[in-house]
């Protein structure tokens, strides 16, 4: 194991933090000119740390596919330990290849918000939640990493706090989040009196009788406690995935916050609830003693991942407001992804792990491209905009890329994502589940098309504008990122694969990386 990768899984957080805050003390101290170009230095910075960090931990995978970093030199299951597999490290990946556009974009978009600095500290307080959530190794540190989230996520959303819409879309969040979290911490409660402790792999060796070679044993006092917790968790992660009958407070969510917000919201934070379902279920559920008892779970994430494809695909096509299309298209999207994740084949979760990346991609091009039209119109109908794709060429091209990307047609990743989530289906032979995955991908491309031929129709001549097109130096560069990524997917196709291979493996055998860290742990208390 390497030292300095260690030090680096612990210090991302941690300099994120330092980052936040020394933009609010700067905020607060400094009040000439300069302030503004100082705020944007120290956000690029966090920027810059961030990739080089993630790139540096993605490059370090082959050589270590476990590595763990334990606060205070306290081991497991007594301190708090980050732990990173391959799974993980696909997480932190995709974060990179989604978020670095996103906070370029952000500098363009914030520069006439006078408490910008407020949209950057809860940006990078959000993102450094979604990365310590995904390295923790203990369901109560990922109850709090939830939290974080989902209080940035709030304070994001109401960013324009003088907006009566984005405020009550805020507090329905924030009521129904707050309502979710304090179930989960009573169902934490629970999972502590049933086994003796809140470590992932005490608990799945608990679940596994599994004494660890080390003939440490440890006793299960309630099977029907921890099924309580598995439950609640799941559903938890179905609710930040805004899966049906969970997914009431996205669209305004989505739909009110600013552009940036939205974008990082649908392309990365509901994905955190993926991430949450398939980690709780390949440790405490697959090949546990308590699988045979809840095995109805998959029957049920099927279903509700159809209706939540089924439901997102109807509204995406009766919506006026670009903004709410394009979120509803992330309920459908999300649907998608836990079909994949549901029938527990490691073709499917594959499909599943791909499809994350096309649509996070896809989706955040979407929301940035259309950012540009509503901030130069100051509308989100699509009626409004008629005839503004010819005043804004360039922009259009880049959404129309988005659009297609987000449709499935080839040679976008999309395309490549959803053809691999189809050939899943078919392989199990899950025909119901394809058909309802075909019909919502035709009902969803019209729903796209619908805002291109709206933006493409001809305008008379007296409401034409003269204005030439100007894009921002970041405006651009974000979107050239993201449409060469689009594109690189599909060409590096063979390398993408091999790496989804690795993740997918190392997600079905999540528990035995956990165990791989407590055992070796346990091994320098025990053994001297």
């Amino acid at each position: 194991m390497s030292i300095d990768i260690s030090l680096l899984i612990s210090s991302i957080p941690i300099l994120g933090i330092a980052i936040a805050l020394a933009i609010l003390l700067t905020s607060i101290v400094m009040r000439n000119r300069s302030i503004r170009t100082i705020i944007h230095v120290l956000f690029l910075v966090f920027l810059f740390l961030i990739t080089i960090a993630i790139a540096i931990i993605f490059i370090n995978l082959y050589n270590n596919p476990v590595s763990y970093y334990c606060f205070g030199g306290w081991p497991q299951p007594l301190g708090i330990c980050y732990i990173l597999d391959a799974y993980t490290t696909y997480f932190l990946f995709l974060v990179l290849v989604v978020f670095l556009p996103i906070a370029l974009y952000s500098i363009w978009y914030s520069r006439h918000i006078d408490n910008y600095y407020y949209l950057y500290i809860l940006i990078i307080i959000h993102i450094c939640g979604l990365i310590a959530l995904c390295l923790t190794s203990d369901f109560f540190n990922m109850y709090v990493m939830i939290e974080v989230i989902g209080i940035s996520a709030y304070g994001l959303i109401a960013f324009y706090r003088y907006r009566v819409r984005a405020l009550i879309a805020s507090i329905r969040y924030a009521i129904l989040g707050s309502l979710f979290t304090s179930l989960l911490f009573l169902s934490i409660a629970i999972l502590y009196l049933s086994t003796g402790s809140l470590s992932i792999a005490v608990n799945g060796a608990i679940l596994r009788n599994d004494n660890l070679g080390l003939a440490v044993s440890a006793s299960l006092r309630s099977v029907d406690g921890v099924i309580i917790y598995i439950v609640i968790a799941i559903w938890i992660g179905l609710f930040i995935s805004a899966i049906f009958p969970n997914h009431i407070w996205l669209p305004d969510a989505h739909s009110e916050a600013p552009t940036t917000v939205s974008a990082l919201l649908s392309s990365l934070s509901v994905v955190t609830g993926i991430y949450i379902v398939s980690r709780i279920y390949y440790t405490l559920v697959y090949n546990s003693i308590v699988m045979d008892r809840i095995s109805i779970i998959n029957i049920i994430l099927m279903v509700l991942g159809s209706i939540s494809s089924i439901l997102g695909s109807i509204m995406l096509i009766k919506e006026d407001d670009v903004k709410r299309i394009f979120a509803y298209s992330t309920i459908m999207n999300m649907g998608y992804i836990v079909l994949g994740i549901a029938i527990t084949n490691p073709i499917g979760i594959k499909a599943s792990l791909l499809h994350t990346l096309s649509h996070g991609i896809g989706k955040s091009m979407a929301f940035l491209s259309i950012g540009i039209f509503i901030w130069r119109y100051q509308t989100r109908n699509i009626f409004a905009l008629e005839g503004r794709g010819y005043e804004n060429p360039i922009t259009t091209i880049f959404l129309t890329i988005a659009l297609l990307n987000l449709i499935g047609l080839p040679p976008t990743a999309g395309f490549y994502s959803k053809l691999m989530l189809a050939r899943a289906f078919l392989e199990t032979r899950n025909y119901p589940v394809l058909g309802i995955f075909l019909a919502t991908i035709v009902i969803s491309a019209y729903g796209y098309s619908r805002v291109l031929e709206h933006l493409l129709k001809p305008l008379p001549p007296q409401y034409r504008t003269h204005e030439k097109e100007h894009l921002s130096p970041f405006v651009t560069s974000s979107l050239v990122t993201l449409s060469i990524t689009i594109v690189l997917v599909v060409l590096l196709q063979p390398y993408i694969e091999q790496f989804l291979d690795i993740a997918t493996q190392s997600l079905i055998h999540t528990y035995e990386n956990y165990r791989y860290v407590l055992v070796e742990q346990l091994q320098n208390i025990l053994i001297p």
